[in-house]
């Protein structure tokens, strides 16, 4: 049985793979003047438990995990639209573009 505060998620391989690259943007990311040292560290701690997780297909995530995972995919979406490329192919741009937005959508309501 399930904690109360877990929730399954199934994404394609290909939502996965959008999912970790926005992660990984996310473990980058300076986030000083925007929340507190410490807020920053729990959220990049769990974005790395997240991968983690990914890694050895878990899909078992906690509320705060789910929120992570919004934040980050968030995130990447205004930084595509502002036009960072990441030093990506155009390809994976494109694969990126076309995915987040089913991403967003799941985890949007799966933080309901």
């Amino acid at each position: 049985m399930l904690p109360l505060n877990s929730q399954k998620a199934i994404f394609s391989a290909e939502e996965t793979a959008v999912i970790r690259f926005a992660l990984n943007i996310f473990l980058q990311t300076d986030f000083s003047g925007l929340t507190s040292k410490q807020e920053e560290t729990k959220a990049k701690n769990s974005a790395k438990e997240i991968i983690d997780k990914i890694t050895a297909n878990i899909n078992d995530f906690k509320f705060r995990e789910l929120c992570v995972m919004a934040g980050a995919v968030d995130n990447i979406i205004s930084l595509i639209d502002d036009g960072e490329t990441f030093g990506i192919s155009k390809t994976q741009l494109d694969n990126c573009k076309f995915f987040l937005p089913s991403v967003k959508q799941k985890l949007i309501e799966l933080v309901k």
